[in-house]
């Protein structure tokens, strides 16, 4: 049976795999910003994995890291043993982090590092709640469920045991305040302000709080930039209430936005931080980062995995970590916002009604013309059609008509501009189209 025909016939339905295409292509190699089908087609990448790719397809440092450690046999030695590269991780991801946070706890999955993440608030604070945003995402397991927003990744999985409340994020497109989208700081005073007085007030249902979640971008909610001082207004809050902040850098991290982690850019150092992804652009491994005091307070193996710390996942890490720093992988994202955002002023296009991102992550909000009403289907089409024309594009928002731009951070400029170029082309076919297709 072909591998096409044995995925459609017996994966789980739950699976994602032909969310763009019925008849997905198969990808066999991948080298830097690009990928080629099982036909030799190959494909330019403005999708990273959702943003795992960061230091590219086929990275050689990478690839001899992982092949040394497999040639040592020791490639999984569990929760009970460690080995160097464990500890190699740990060090070089201290590094990296915020100044403050100095102890680390690997996991498998971001989803997983959202668990760790509440365990360890949770056990240090000896309170139950939390809080998170409208539009967050934080995973799909069971204890992250409750803190993603997400009404079709939640609903059917209810009841949720971790008590969560939810609070608008400040999405100066689709505020709850009826702002203009350029009244920035008075949608974060009003944000901010809202989490302020129900955090101080006894009778605002809330029971006692143990942390507040929060992307410093939110990537799945529709790469919604906040205004600035909104994080640094957070901690303030949390600050003031008691509260330990836990910043999800699973998206943001490891030089996407431009900084290594989205809570550089106003230095803010949060109680704990969880990251994914781009740690080792290939392997899964994730992790929590965080305070001594909290780090430090569970019984030994409260909380451990039998794939904790993998060895070939932990060389892989290193290698993508060192790889990032040699090339100043924020300073390249930098450089890849300049081009996205300079594409997004000269080619306007009555469908997107916001362009909108930092460093390696951009969005276009999709609209139909003339209103603000998400335009869902033509994110679809768009998304697909692009997959035909050899441009593999992300799509998220929450109301799925957030078109992303999230490319590997060592795409080329002619990377870029032929990904920008083949996306101008659809763009102009479906606007041409639109009357017929409202």
């Amino acid at each position: 049976m072909h591998e096409a025909d044995v995925l459609k016939a017996h994966e789980s339905s739950g699976a994602a795999n032909r969310g763009i295409a019925d008849d997905p292509p198969l990808f066999t190699r991948g080298q830097g910003a690009r990928l080629w089908d099982t036909t030799g087609r190959d494909y330019i990448d403005f999708c990273s994995g959702s943003a795992v790719t960061n230091a590219g397809y086929g990275n050689p440092a990478i690839v001899e890291a992982v092949i040394g450690q497999m040639q040592t046999g020791a490639y999984h030695v569990g929760a009970l043993l460690a080995t160097p590269a464990k500890a190699h991780v740990i060090e070089r991801v201290l590094e990296l982090s915020p100044r403050g946070l100095n102890r680390v706890h690997l996991t498998a999955t971001g989803g997983e590092g959202t668990e760790a993440a509440l365990k360890i608030a949770r056990f240090h604070t000896k309170r139950q709640s939390v809080i998170a945003f409208w539009g967050a995402f934080h995973g799909r397991t069971m204890g992250a469920l409750a803190l993603t927003a997400h009404r079709g990744s939640r609903d059917p999985f209810f009841p949720l045991t971790i008590g969560t409340a939810h609070f608008p994020y400040p999405y100066a497109y689709r505020n709850p305040f009826g702002l203009a989208p350029t009244d920035e700081a008075r949608l974060v005073e009003l944000s901010l302000g809202l989490l302020d007085a129900a955090l101080g007030d006894p009778a605002s249902g809330l029971s006692p709080t143990a942390a507040v979640f929060v992307e410093p971008i939110q990537g799945v909610g529709g790469i919604v930039v906040p205004p600035k001082g909104f994080l640094r207004g957070l901690r303030d809050v949390c600050d003031r209430h008691g509260v330990l902040l836990v910043v999800d850098e699973c998206f943001c991290g490891f030089g996407r936005t431009g900084t290594w982690f989205g809570c550089d850019h106003e230095d803010v150092l949060p109680d704990l931080m969880v990251i994914s992804k781009g740690l080792s652009g290939a392997f899964p491994i994730a992790g929590v980062v965080g305070r001594e005091e909290l780090m430090s307070a569970m019984p030994q193996g409260l909380q451990s995995t039998s794939f904790e710390g993998n060895p070939v996942a932990c060389a892989a890490a290193v290698a993508s970590m060192d790889y990032l720093k040699a090339i100043d992988a924020p300073r390249r994202a930098r450089a890849i916002g300049d081009r996205f955002a300079a594409w997004a002023t000269n080619h306007r296009h009555e469908v997107i009604g916001e362009s909108r991102g930092m460093g390696a992550l951009w969005g276009l909000e999709l609209v139909h013309p003339g209103t603000t009403e998400p335009w869902q289907e033509l994110a679809r089409r768009i998304q697909r059609d692009a997959l035909a024309q050899g441009l593999v594009l992300y799509r998220s928002g929450s109301h799925g008509n957030v078109i992303g731009l999230v490319p590997p951070l060592v795409a080329d400029n002619d990377e870029l501009d032929a990904g920008l170029e083949r996306l101008e082309e659809i763009l102009v076919r479906v606007e041409s189209k639109s009357n017929a297709i409202q």
